[in-house]
C-alpha cells in the first residue's frame, strides 16, 4: 500500500515541521525579551 502511506507520511511529517516551529517561536518569544533587556 505505498499509495496509502506516501500521503500519510507526508502529513506526520508536516505535522512535525509545524510543531518544532512553534516550540522554535515559543523559544524565541521567551529569550527575545530577555535578550533585549541584556542588550539595553
Amino acid at each position: 500500500n505505498a499509495s496509502y502511506s506516501s500521503p500519510r507520511e507526508f502529513v506526520w511529517c508536516l505535522g512535525v515541521v509545524i510543531f518544532l516551529l512553534m516550540i522554535v517561536t515559543a523559544f524565541i518569544g521567551y529569550v527575545l525579551p530577555w535578550g533585549q533587556m541584556s542588550f539595553w
